[in-house]
């Protein structure tokens, strides 16, 4: 008898076994096999582009006729594109001035020459002027002469800033003002009285590759022609800019931070700010000058050292693939390119 119940025991469990099995082996359907493919060729052109060197060559030179002519030869017919490259700074850089028409030109001086190469990159600084109502879309950079309480635009900053756009306060600093309710959130400054500056101010590098400093060392070292270990000075007011040090500052100068940057601002993890110091910028001494490679070495930081390669706006479809590589141009300057691939019409 025990034989037998053993026996059925058996049975029931195979049937039960056969009936779960399919839950576990279940084929890909032709739609999901499909997206498979996409994504191995997306990976497969990327890899058959580095290989030959031919990719980091379309970034270095932001060839985007020619690098959108190889992936339209090597990509499914049916497939559309869009190409994203981060890491490094973008080779236009739009700034918009909330300032007068006499600020503009010294905007413009500050950052002379507004074309310049960075690596063997060439890159493009513009500026335009407008207003905190009429920020252009397409700025990556909203410039502030002078402390401006931006409260009132609020909203109109969180799009910005959700865009991935950086707001660039250039000016000194009173402890009210960083109480603002902006500066001492979105901005993460804190005041306190009891510190104080004396001194030149150097870069705040406390080790890694990952710190804010740090990049902008590198970016100034290479505009300058200058070592990144070296001094400022004249920078900012030693009686106010009371601004704590932290592993966002950029510049500080005894226990005062005079050029402190944020990132990842936004609730969607996007969007960079800049408070600088003041200092004279219509100065024409060697020490005025390194202050002004600093500023457009800040101002490719901010950039937000990230751009399309596109011929023109594209919008990816709902659904859509993505493949990613880590590139270097001339083996010194990662960055990384992501493809974005999507059927158009599935």
């Amino acid at each position: 008898m025990k034989g037998f119940i053993r026996i059925l025991e058996a049975i029931i469990s195979s049937l039960i076994l056969i009936a779960v099995l399919p839950f576990f082996l279940v084929q890909p359907s032709e739609s999901e096999w499909g997206n498979i493919a996409l994504q191995t060729n997306a990976l497969d052109t990327l890899a058959v582009l580095q290989k030959t060197t031919r990719l980091e060559t379309y970034v270095k030179n932001n060839d985007v006729a020619a690098l959108n002519s190889e992936l339209i030869r090597l990509l499914p017919k049916a497939a559309d594109f869009s190409v994203e490259v981060s890491g490094i700074p973008n080779p236009v850089i739009l700034v918009g001035c909330v300032c007068t028409s006499t600020e503009i030109d010294d905007l413009e001086n500050l950052l002379w020459p507004l074309n310049f190469q960075y690596k063997e990159r060439q890159i493009s600084i513009r500026v335009s002027n407008m207003t905190m109502n009429t920020v252009d879309p397409r700025t990556r950079v909203l410039f502030i002469f002078g402390y401006l309480n931006l409260t009132p635009y609020k909203s109109i900053l969180t799009q910005f800033l959700e865009s991935g756009g950086t707001i660039f306060m250039f000016t000194d600093l009173t402890s009210s003002q960083t109480q603002d309710g902006i500066l001492n959130t979105t901005f993460g400054l804190k005041w306190n009285a009891v510190i104080s500056s004396g001194g030149s101010a150097s870069f705040f590098v406390p080790g890694g590759t990952t710190k804010i400093s740090h990049k902008v060392s590198r970016y100034y070292e290479n505009i300058s022609g200058r070592a990144d270990t070296g001094t400022f000075s004249g920078l900012g007011d030693s009686s106010i800019n009371r601004i704590e040090i932290d592993n966002k500052t950029v510049i500080f100068s005894s226990q005062v931070s005079l050029v402190k940057a944020n990132d990842y601002v936004s609730k969607n993890g996007k969007g960079r700010t800049i408070w600088f110091a003041n200092y004279g910028y219509t100065l024409n001494n060697d020490a005025a000058q390194q202050l002004k490679n600093l500023t457009k070495a800040t101002i490719m930081w901010a950039s937000g050292e990230n751009y399309k390669m596109d011929p023109f706006t594209k919008r990816p479809a709902q659904r859509f693939l993505e493949a990613t590589h880590i590139g270097q141009i001339d083996g010194v300057e990662p960055f990384e390119i992501k493809l974005v691939v999507w059927r158009p019409f599935s």
